[in-house]
C-alpha cells in the first residue's frame, strides 16, 4: 500500500478519535442530545467549505436519494447513542465498541454492494466480536450478577454496540454514495441532514437545542473542525485507494480512531478497565487492525 493513503487514514483516525475524546466533558456540560446536533451542524458547515476540493457534484439518481436519508438518519442516532455511551459509560470501554463498526461496514458493503467475504477476513470478523464480549462484560459485575446483585454489561456498553451498528450503516452507504455521485451530496445528508433530524426532532423528544454552550463552544467548535477533516480525509482516501474493496479498508482506518481516544482517557482523565476489558480492547485493535492490512 502507498504511504500516502496510510498517512491520510492515520489523520482520519487521529481526528475522530481526538474529537471523541473531547466530547466527554462537552457532553456532561450540555447533554449529549445538543452535542450531537451542533457537531453535526458544525461538520456540516465544515463541509461546505472543502468540497470544492474534492469537485462539486449536484447530480443524484432517486435510488440514491432513499439511501442518502438511511445515512441522514442512521448517522444521527449512532451520535446519540455514541455519546449517550460516553455519557454514561467509561470512554475506553465504549469507544472500543463504537469503532467496531468496521466490521460491519465491511458485511455490508460485500452482501448489497459486491464482493465476497474471504475466510481471512471472516476469521478477522470473529476476532472482532469476541473482543465485543471482552470490552462490554465487566466480570465483576457479572458475579455480582450471578450473586444476584449488579449488572452483566459495562455501563454504556449498550449505546456503544447500538453506534456500531449504525455507523457501519452510515460509512457503507457513504462511501457508496461517494464512489457513485461524489463528495457534496452525501456529506452534507451525513452532516447537515442529521443536525436538521435533531432540530426538528427536539420539541417532540424534549430536548433542548437553544445555542448555549456553558463555555465549552471554543471545544465544540474544534470537535466541528476535526469531524470536518475526518470526513474529508475518508472521502480523500476513497480516490486514493482503488479497487473493490476500497471502502472496507478506508472504514478500517477511521475505526483506528480508538487508540487515540482510549489513550487520552487513559492517560489524561486517568481511567481504569478491568483485566479482561483490557485484553479485549487489544483484541479490538488486532481485529480492526488486521482487517486492514488483510484487505489491503
Amino acid at each position: 500500500m502507498l504511504v500516502t493513503p496510510i498517512l491520510i487514514g492515520l489523520l482520519n483516525a487521529a481526528c475522530f478519535g481526538t474529537s471523541d475524546y473531547l466530547s466527554k466533558d462537552v457532553i456532561g456540560r450540555i447533554g449529549y442530545f445538543k452535542t450531537t446536533v451542533y457537531v453535526l451542524l458544525l461538520s456540516g458547515a465544515g463541509v461546505l467549505l472543502t468540497a470544492p476540493l474534492l469537485g462539486l457534484s449536484f447530480e443524484i439518481a432517486g435510488t440514491m436519494i432513499g439511501l442518502l436519508v438511511l445515512v441522514s438518519v442512521a448517522n444521527f442516532f449512532g451520535f446519540i447513542f455514541m455519546y449517550r455511551g460516553f455519557q454514561t459509560g467509561l470512554l475506553s470501554v465504549v469507544s472500543p465498541l463504537v469503532n467496531s463498526f468496521p466490521a460491519i461496514t465491511t458485511v455490508i458493503s460485500l452482501l448489497l454492494f459486491g464482493g465476497s467475504l474471504s475466510p481471512t477476513t471472516a476469521v478477522t470478523l470473529s476476532v472482532i466480536v469476541v473482543g465485543v464480549v471482552l470490552v462490554s462484560t465487566r466480570l465483576s459485575e457479572l458475579g455480582g450478577h450471578l450473586k444476584g446483585s449488579a449488572g452483566r454489561l459495562s455501563v454504556g456498553a449498550g449505546s456503544g454496540l447500538i453506534a456500531a451498528l449504525l455507523f457501519g450503516m452510515t460509512w457503507a452507504g457513504f462511501g457508496y454514495a461517494d464512489q457513485n455521485i461524489g463528495y457534496l451530496l452525501p456529506a452534507l445528508f451525513m452532516r447537515v441532514g442529521s443536525a436538521a433530524i435533531g432540530f426538528v426532532s427536539a420539541p417532540l423528544l424534549n430536548q433542548a437545542v437553544r445555542p448555549r454552550f456553558e463555555g465549552v463552544s471554543r471545544r465544540l467548535l474544534l470537535m466541528g473542525v476535526l469531524e470536518t477533516v475526518g470526513v474529508f480525509a475518508f472521502a480523500l482516501n476513497l480516490r486514493q485507494i482503488s479497487g473493490g474493496e476500497s471502502l472496507p479498508i478506508v472504514a478500517t482506518f477511521g475505526g483506528i480512531g480508538t487508540v487515540f481516544t482510549v489513550a487520552l482517557a487513559v492517560l489524561i482523565l486517568k481511567e481504569r478497565v478491568e483485566k479482561n476489558q483490557a485484553l479485549g480492547i487489544v483484541v479490538l485493535l488486532v481485529g480492526v487492525a488486521s482487517l486492514l492490512y488483510l484487505r489491503a
